[in-house]
């Protein structure tokens, strides 16, 4: 069956109380929307991206122009091994973070990507012809200044 928003967001009602003593609430975020897997598959090493809009785009130019142009350079990047967007909506975000009681509600969405390792990571960012042509083509939608980065590896288990 699906889930509503409405249901998704009533099983965090609350949980910002709960957490108030180990999460600092006012820096924390929150973002709900839907996930678009543009490059299918997971590796161990994985870059994450939450995204800011440039003030001069409508969210709904940002999304469009990140699904339907900017997945197309993910799309040229050599063994990028995975690649996803996750599209924030905005009204379920900011009931969320109401729910939530954190303070920031703003980002447009998140993108992630995966590796092999963190070698293969360095040698296609550091590659001029990738660096240049993402930058290049995130510079007409997104606001590095406020957006956020991180790096991480996935450590699989099939038990605890």
């Amino acid at each position: 069956a699906d889930t509503t928003w409405d249901q998704l967001i009533q099983v965090v009602d609350g949980l910002g109380d709960r957490l108030g003593g180990v999460v600092h609430l006012a820096k924390s975020a929150v973002i709900a929307g839907t996930e678009h897997v543009i490059i299918p598959g997971e590796q161990p090493l994985m870059i994450f991206f939450a995204l800011r809009r440039l003030d001069a785009l409508s969210s709904e130019d940002f999304h469009d122009y990140w699904l339907h142009k900017h997945s197309q350079v993910a799309l040229d990047v050599p063994n990028l091994k995975g690649y996803k967007q996750f599209h924030a909506d905005p009204a379920a975000t900011l009931r969320a973070a109401e729910a939530l009681g954190v303070g920031i509600n703003d980002f447009e969405g998140t993108a992630e990507g995966s590796y092999e390792s963190l070698d293969d990571f360095l040698k296609i960012m550091s590659s001029p012809e990738v660096a240049q042509k993402a930058l290049e083509d995130e510079k007409k939608f997104i606001d590095h200044s406020r957006s956020s980065i991180g790096l991480y590896h996935v450590a699989w288990r099939t038990s605890v």
